[in-house]
């Protein structure tokens, strides 16, 4: 049939089946595999074969495109949503930053025509009053010359007097009493809320004397011993420096901590200074405070100092009783019990000897008679060490008479019935 057709028609069918055989990638196989698809399948199932798999991969890249436009226009609608956002948001903060400008120059002007009314009425005060030049030496400056020792020493005295009268931030109860013309009894009494009775001699001079010193011991000596006061403060204006007592930059707490001498410095301005005192007035009204608790404590503890000797001697006891029945039940355990036996009786003979020492009034049925009788045999031999021959003659008097003030009768008890045969010195 190929036969059939001329030349020119033989060239133009090579030619189409030399398209086709590329089309269809047959020159990137091998010979053997051609021959073989040739052998297997008729030319028209080959070329079937080759465009269903062409009409696949068309439709796969159809799909694949379809896929990426749906994609891109996505990200570009979420991108364009972003956009609008981004200049919401720029809109609102213009606005925001706008009324923020305008409140801020409001408040601005408001502010303006408060200060600027203040001063109009701090002019029209100060010229109702008093001049600004006298108002800064009234608050500020400190007074440094007096026509009189009477009209210095007042001067300090009258301070001190506005302070409590201001009131205090710590004692809402506070109260002062001019005592200077009492004799004897210091410039001021303060009386603290908490009960604290404060004598207070002021002294508004630099140097101070040691007879100011003097004087004030004079005066506290006489109201502690009258019972006026419980503390005394030697309050000094000028100068920190106390003559033969201390440098009293801050309290310093003399006699048994119930005398108080503070100085303040003398290039501090005048409301430096009134804080100083107020400072200082608290340190005593806490210090009173803690040294009160204390002393409830103290006698919270020595009435059940007796009580925890009753617990322990009972505790102690009982264990012992214990262990003496397990040491009579039990032969197993008999090495151990004897060592907890015997560390009871140590114990035990420990406060026996606390009791004895500080003569501590226990309850006597609490007390193993024997154990104790050893603690009473030391302390005779205790005694024996430091009497002379003349009193050992008849030691048991002597010796009785030596501790009878410092021994209870429990003790003095157990010393009548011990013989001098039990004991060698």
């Amino acid at each position: 049939m190929f036969e059939d057709y001329s030349p020119e028609i033989q060239d133009f069918i090579k030619n189409i089946g030399l398209y086709v055989f590329t089309k269809f990638n047959f020159h990137k196989l091998k010979e053997e595999d051609i021959l073989q698809n040739c052998s297997n399948n008729s030319v028209e199932d080959i070329v079937q074969n080759y465009e269903e798999k062409l009409s696949l991969i068309k439709q796969v890249n159809n799909d694949t495109l379809s896929e990426i436009r749906d994609n891109n226009d996505s990200i570009l609608k979420h991108k364009h949503s972003m956009i609008e956002d981004l200049h919401d948001q720029i809109h609102s903060m213009k606005i925001s930053e706008s009324e923020n400008i305008q409140n801020a120059l409001q408040q601005n002007n408001l502010l303006h025509e408060l200060e600027k009314q203040n001063l109009i009425n701090q002019i029209t005060s100060l010229k109702e009053g008093q001049t600004v030049k006298e108002l800064i030496e009234t608050r500020f400056c400190d007074k440094k010359e007096f026509n009189n020792p009477t009209e210095q020493g007042d001067y300090a005295e009258k301070i001190l007097d506005t302070i409590i009268n201001e009131g205090l931030p710590f004692d809402d109860k506070i109260k002062i009493e001019d005592t200077s013309d009492y004799g004897g009894s210091g410039d001021r009494i303060i009386t603290f809320g908490n009960g604290c009775r404060l004598m207070v001699e002021v002294k508004n001079k630099d140097p101070v004397k040691k007879t100011d010193v003097d004087e004030f011991e004079r005066h506290y000596t006489k109201d502690f011993k009258e019972d006026k006061v419980d503390l005394a403060l030697f309050l000094s204006y000028r100068t920190p420096q106390i003559p033969q007592k201390c440098k009293a930059i801050i309290p310093t707490y003399k006699e048994n901590d119930k005398v108080i001498y503070f100085g303040i410095i003398d290039s501090l301005d005048k409301e430096q200074k009134k804080l100083k005192i107020k400072n200082c007035l608290e340190e005593i009204f806490q210090s009173f405070e803690r040294d009160n608790k204390r002393s409830k404590a103290d006698k919270e503890s020595d009435k059940n100092k007796v009580n925890i000797y009753n617990i322990l001697l009972k505790e102690l006891r009982d264990n012992l009783s214990h262990t003496d029945k397990s040491i009579k039940e039990s032969s197993v355990n008999m090495e151990t019990l004897t060592q907890r036996r015997v560390n009871i009786v140590k114990q035990l003979n420990t406060i026996f000897r606390m009791i004895h020492s500080e003569n501590i009034n226990v309850d006597k049925s609490l007390l193993d008679d024997k154990l104790y009788r050893h603690e009473i045999i030391e302390r005779i031999k205790d005694w024996f060490k430091t009497a002379d021959d003349v009193k050992k003659k008849d030691w048991k008097k002597n010796m009785k008479r030596d501790i009878k003030e410092t021994w209870s009768d429990y003790d003095i008890g157990i010393l009548t019935r011990i013989k001098r045969s039990e004991f060698t010195i």
